[in-house]
């Protein structure tokens, strides 16, 4: 998740004042250009204009990582989600005892908030807990008006730890998609905190030249056995929306779909080379305002 240096009340204060504004305000910022929201062309540019003038109620639902869940067993995938081990609107309400030894803790409201617990006895749970309870105070609308977040019910879900062939977490699969149809692929590996590193490739699996953050790997991602399969779950799970990414984990072929997200680094991260900001913003078809 971006770090945007300013404190949420000033977030509360520019944007209530014009969301136009502020988003030009961030977006000249943090991407280097004038944000036309008038004639939008490239994908950062689109996902502002998708931030002020589209809503689905849908979006929401899915942005919540428990929600989401009904959202994925109603299209019939049910079978592809992770073992959930409980979910709580209080933190003090966990029973650490009840858990397994190895499991995820993430905030079911925002982004990139995980607690990765490998060993229980070895776990500071009093630490995790204030962690987690500053979680809970968080609304991450503020940093960059991505409104499928702003209402949504601040809880802590508790996840199957999932296994990796390295010390690092499982690799992220995450397939962008235009109106039910992925494009391309991040493979995001050797995850470290906020650091990973970062492989494109299109749907055949031959690699794209370009960075938006993070590193290239530097070794030959493998393509997985079952990607066709990956693929076609993402065409289901995308059809209702212009643009979602969905996201996989695919550890020893055995496939989990890990969230939906709508707006990709809240489309303030720059492409390397820059062309591709308008490349990708071509497969945008935007929808009539709502």
């Amino acid at each position: 998740m971006l770090v945007y240096y300013l404190k949420k009340s000033i977030y509360k204060f520019l944007s209530a004042i014009s969301k136009e504004m502020f988003l030009k305000f961030q977006f000249r910022r943090l991407v280097g250009y004038r944000l036309n929201l008038k004639s939008p062309k490239t994908y950062n540019e689109k996902l502002q204009w998708l931030k002020l003038y589209y809503r689905d109620e849908k979006m929401s639902q899915c942005a919540d990582k428990v929600e989401v869940r009904e959202y994925i067993k109603d299209k019939g995938l049910g079978d592809f989600l992770n073992e959930v081990y409980g979910v709580w609107g209080d933190v003090d309400d966990i029973d650490f005892d009840r858990l397994p030894k190895q499991f995820v803790m993430k905030s079911t409201h925002a982004s990139g908030q995980t607690i990765i617990c490998r060993d229980k006895s070895t776990l500071n749970i009093e630490a995790a807990k204030k962690k987690m309870k500053k979680w809970l105070k968080t609304n991450l609308y503020y940093f960059g008006l991505e409104w499928v977040y702003k209402d949504l019910q601040p809880r802590i879900i508790c996840e199957a730890l999932i296994y990796s062939k390295d010390t690092y977490p499982p690799k992220d699969y995450k397939f962008y998609c235009f109106n039910g149809l992925p494009k391309f692929i991040l493979v995001a590996s050797e995850r470290n905190g906020h650091n990973a590193k970062m492989d494109y490739f299109d749907l055949n699996w031959e690699p794209i030249d370009m960075r938006q953050g993070g590193d290239r790997s530097g070794i030959g991602i493998l393509k997985p056995s079952n990607l066709e399969k990956m693929i076609d779950i993402a065409k289901v799970l995308s059809q209702d929306f212009p643009h979602v990414r969905v996201d996989f984990y695919n550890e020893d072929g055995k496939i989990l779909i890990g969230e939906l997200t709508f707006f990709d680094s809240s489309g303030f991260a720059k492409f390397e080379p820059e062309e591709y900001d308008r490349l990708i913003g071509d497969f945008l078809l935007l929808p009539k305002k709502v």
